[in-house]
């Protein structure tokens, strides 16, 4: 287990890994170890925005959120050898703790080496403990507010929560965490968090802003088959998974982000070996089954041979598809074949979509 007491040696300098990142990137605007802004303005040219007005997305208590990421952890990991199961051999560590703390302490031994990140925070739904950082001393805030130290800890919930900031206390709590989550992602990592209806819509800018929008997998529905009974307009019955990458163009050249369909391998085969027969002299299959059934000569029906064309081809390959009875219509609806040999499906509403199996 050295590399928990490697972990809690020292924690994590954010600001000063960047310092140096930004150094290394423009170390002309650097002047007496400080960064010229006006120098830095003039590198990035072009890409400064200067406008008086443009999109922002900001909440009551942002800057001490960003501020909490430059507060260096004063904790420490230590090591449960008699709660543990095969202590010094054991391959995989589960932390048990202050989540934002922990993050800070993992960063050092672990920044751009994590190759996925599963959050599932609170969702802010009124009774959900959400936990205000103090910046000033992250680690004693914890422990008062959990009543691990006393009786007077700040509890801050949607009923007792009166001054507007209802969802700007759940987004700094986020902002930090998610920030210090991509930190520790690799270049072709992924982030999943599951929320619901309350605060999915705040966590996506939130997600864009940290991540950049152009790194955004998407969203999965999970459908919990349970909607709920006291809503007082729409009841849901479906929670959110967004998928952020770290670098999409990284993770979707390292990884196999898909699911095949079940019978895929059977469809493209028979495409195939239709395909392979494109542009060969034939005699039409039904012609040609008749005369082997009376085992007649081929020769007679010699006018008859036809080269095959990509019609003919599709004609079979939607015939054999109604045949195959195991097929599920999403499965079935792949009944086009290309002129390079792939399969699609053809969508019909305005603008003919073509999707490729």
């Amino acid at each position: 287990m050295a590399e928990i007491e490697r972990i809690s040696r020292e924690s994590f300098n954010l600001v000063q890994e960047r310092y140096e990142k930004l150094r290394e990137l423009f170390p002309e605007v650097f002047t007496e170890g400080k960064i010229d802004f006006t120098k830095l303005r003039a590198a990035l040219g072009d890409l400064v925005d200067d406008s008086p007005e443009r999109y922002l997305f900001t909440w009551a208590g942002k800057s001490e959120a960003i501020r909490s990421l430059q507060t260096p952890s004063r904790a420490t990991l230590i090591p449960c050898e008699e709660e543990s199961i095969n202590f010094e051999e054991a391959s995989h560590i589960f932390i048990e703790g202050e989540n934002l703390e922990v993050l800070k302490l993992l960063l050092k031994s672990y920044y751009g080496r994590v190759k996925m990140v599963y959050i599932d925070p609170p969702y802010n739904t009124g009774e959900d403990f959400i936990y205000k950082d103090d910046y000033k001393d992250p680690l004693k805030a914890y422990l008062i507010q959990t009543g691990q130290i006393d009786e007077k800890g700040n509890y801050m919930t949607s009923s007792q929560e009166r001054s507007g900031r209802y969802h700007s206390a759940w987004l700094s709590m986020m902002y930090p965490r998610l920030f210090l989550a991509r930190q520790l992602l690799r270049e072709d990592g992924l982030l999943v968090v599951h929320i619901d209806e309350h605060e999915v819509a705040h966590l996506q800018l939130l997600l864009n802003e940290i991540f950049g929008e152009e790194n955004c997998l998407g969203t999965i529905i999970w459908d919990k088959m349970n909607p709920k009974g006291d809503a007082k307009g729409v009841s849901y019955q479906h929670e959110s998974i967004l998928l952020y990458a770290k670098h999409l163009e990284t993770f979707t050249k390292n990884c196999r982000f898909v699911r095949p369909k079940p019978n895929a391998q059977r469809i493209l085969k028979k495409a195939r070996e239709l395909y392979a027969r494109l542009g060969k002299k034939e005699l039409p299959r039904d012609l040609e089954s008749c005369m082997r059934k009376y085992n007649l000569p081929l020769e007679l029906c010699r006018e008859h041979i036809k080269t095959i064309t990509l019609e003919d081809i599709n004609a079979e390959f939607k015939e054999w598809l109604k045949s195959q009875k195991d097929l599920s219509g999403g499965e079935a609806a792949y009944c086009r074949i290309d002129e390079k040999g792939q399969v699609n499906v053809l969508v019909l509403w305005p603008g003919q979509i073509k999707k490729k199996l």
